[in-house]
């Protein structure tokens, strides 16, 4: 499976986990599409609906020693929704998908786009992921 576009770098004879190490160090790369030896970045701009690709694996890279990285600013992250709850304070969006069964993602919103650091907004707990969503002022991860 991969998300067709935002491709900025192609390396060649990588293994998988040399290719997640690639884009892990590069702070342009939001994404890696590995296919047998092949590893393309994806940048931040990334946007697209996840969509099947013989052989591909798709990997998302989070830093979780960096304040930049340990989540996807910008980005709602998209897919089966096991719980959501609207008017949620931004800090406690991860927490409360944390006790949410089969919950693997946290993704929250601005409740009002013209304030990017509004404290209230829409969260959603993801159990299968679908899609990824440029989106200004939201932020979304995986829960530990």
């Amino acid at each position: 499976m991969t998300i067709n576009g935002a491709d900025y770098r192609r390396d060649y004879g990588l293994s998988q986990r040399d290719c997640a190490t690639v884009c892990k160090s590069d702070s342009c790369c939001m994404a890696f599409e590995y296919v047998d030896g092949q590893c393309t970045l994806k940048s931040r701009s990334l946007n697209g609906t996840i969509v099947p690709k013989t052989d591909a694996f798709l990997g998302l890279c989070l830093d979780f020693d960096s304040d930049e990285r340990d989540r996807f600013w910008d980005h709602e992250l998209g897919g089966t929704i096991a719980s959501e709850k609207p008017n949620m304070e931004r800090d406690s969006c991860s927490e409360y998908c944390s006790t949410i069964e089969n919950a693997v993602i946290f993704s929250w919103r601005t409740s009002n786009e013209m304030d990017m650091d509004a404290v209230k907004g829409h969260c959603k707990c993801i159990s299968v992921l679908h899609n990824i969503k440029l989106s200004f002022g939201s932020f979304s991860g995986f829960l530990l």
